[in-house]
């Protein structure tokens, strides 16, 4: 699809995206005016290794892995619990009114409290953040002197290890004969328990500085305030998001019902589906002016064409329609008036059982007269036919309009049908342009079989009415019977 077919769609479709945005803004605006109002409060925690002690890349990943863990912590049920008892809350908060957020990069956690109240968001994020605190410090403190006792343990076992080893050793030394291999063994078995001994001595001194320095890892940074706007609803995020939904799908439904469409709406399409050209775009009924001494452009058009045709030795045109509205017989006259305009001889054939009696084009002045082909013709078919004319002006040749009657109350026999061929075969000589009024090639059998006698057939589309279904159809029909369609008459009550 090119740019302007695009353009062509949203323009058709523009009530399907209007409806659709104004559905959603509207869906949005009263979700935003009823929702209830929900307030955020934020504590910030720190969480940091102990003081006092070397900080590797290991300790880096353990304090990650430490805060993370915290975080968790701070949904937890126990912690819940105690922010319940320090509040004297009825019932405590829900676990999906708490958010614990690592800050990336840095010590802190911030941790957010939910709430339709605004103190009550405020004190339990206070709450958690004291507790979280209160157990972070608990679980530091209990893990440094468990660390400072068993290094205790460890050292005192060593001690008695080392004293009874060189117990052992000033024994060998006082025996004769003295055994060398023993005692070297054991002094270097006593030279690697001093090793450990040292190393663990320091590691003990670590620890000691460590508890004396304190033990707080946790410590609160912001403690939360009373929020004054509501974090949630969003009014401008709301009705943004709603206009963006919207449009996306008023957009979406509107090429859906375009692809699901099989209107016909634009020339291209007639064509494609058809393979015949058209002749021209008039104006409906609806758009036709008032004024009675201009006629379309589009009609110009179509005359042009229907020469061309004339001028191949065609004489004779069935005018139908595909559907029974589109007032074909409103088209034939402006045809019609269009041909005699440029100089032709035009006689119009009413062969539509819906019109009751024989009119004339509205544009047409002049009193009606008797011709010499009506009283010709007369004669020859009885009162089923009646014939008049009327002149545009002085200069230009005259219309005949002819009625075709049926004669079994307003149904075809094939006795009227024969004997309208015949009596179009003998008007082909009376005129330049004969033009064949017929109805609806699908409402009506006697179009399709007038259609047989003519040398071609005009059929009528009305832009935005009619389905591509109902122009195949059509054109099967006609093609069943050996008709020719020539051209196609685009009617539009848009059209100028």
């Amino acid at each position: 699809m090119e740019i302007r077919e695009y353009l062509d769609v949203l323009q058709r479709r523009k009530w399907v995206i209007f409806t659709t945005l104004l559905i959603t803004v509207t869906i949005a605006v009263l979700g935003t005016i009823f929702s209830s109002p929900i307030y955020v409060a934020t504590a910030t925690v720190r969480i940091s290794p102990a003081p006092g002690t070397d900080f590797g890349y290991a300790d880096y990943l353990y304090s990650d892995r430490l805060r993370n863990t915290y975080a968790r912590m701070a949904t937890s049920e126990p912690v819940l619990e105690q922010v319940k008892l320090r509040l004297s809350l009825k019932a405590r908060p829900k676990a999906e009114q708490i958010e614990a957020n690592v800050i990336k990069g840095t010590e802190l956690i911030e941790l957010r409290a939910k709430a339709s109240e605004p103190a009550y968001a405020r004190d339990v994020a206070n709450a958690l953040a004291e507790v979280f605190v209160a157990q972070g410090n608990a679980l530091s403190s209990a893990n440094k002197a468990s660390a400072s006792a068993i290094l205790g343990e460890e050292l005192a076992q060593l001690e008695k290890e080392l004293l009874q080893m060189q117990a052992d050793y000033d024994d060998l030394l006082k025996q004769t004969p003295l055994d060398p291999e023993r005692v070297s063994t054991l002094a270097r078995n006593i030279r690697l328990k001093e090793n450990v001994q040292a190393m663990l001595l320091n590691r003990y001194e670590q620890a000691r500085i460590a508890d004396a320095m304190g033990t707080n890892v946790a410590s609160v940074i912001e403690p939360a305030g009373m929020p004054t706007t509501p974090a949630q609803p969003r009014p401008i995020v709301n009705i943004a998001g709603g206009i963006a939904m919207g449009l996306m799908a008023g957009l979406m439904l509107a090429f859906l019902f375009e692809n699901l469409d099989t209107t016909i709406y634009g020339p291209d399409q007639v064509e494609a589906i058809s393979g015949v050209p058209v002749f021209g775009l008039v104006p409906g009924a609806d758009g036709e002016t008032d004024s009675q001494h201009e006629i379309a452009p589009g009609y110009r058009l179509v005359q042009t064409n229907l020469a061309s045709a004339v001028g191949k030795g065609a004489r004779t045109f069935l005018v139908t329609s595909v559907d029974s509205e589109a007032n074909e017989a409103h088209i034939t006259e402006n045809i019609a008036i269009s041909m005699a305009e440029a100089g032709r001889s035009v006689i119009i054939v009413e062969a539509d059982p819906r019109e009751q009696e024989l009119h004339r084009p509205s544009r047409i002045t002049g009193e009606p007269e008797p011709t010499t082909v009506g009283k010709q013709l007369a004669e020859a078919y009885g009162d089923a036919l009646s014939s008049t004319a009327v002149a545009l002006n002085q200069e230009t040749p005259h219309i005949e309009l002819v009625r075709v009657c049926p004669g079994n109350d307003g149904f075809w026999t094939r006795s009227d049908l024969h004997r309208t061929s015949k009596l179009i075969q003998s008007l082909s000589g009376q005129a330049d342009v004969v033009l064949i009024n017929a109805p609806s090639v699908l409402a009506a059998p006697e179009a399709c079989l007038l259609s047989s006698t003519a040398d071609g057939v005009l059929l009528v589309i009305r832009l935005g009415q009619t389905a591509t279904e109902g122009v195949q159809q059509a054109l099967k029909q006609l093609s069943n019977v050996g008709a020719e369609v020539i051209g196609m008459i685009l009617s539009d009550a848009k059209a100028a």
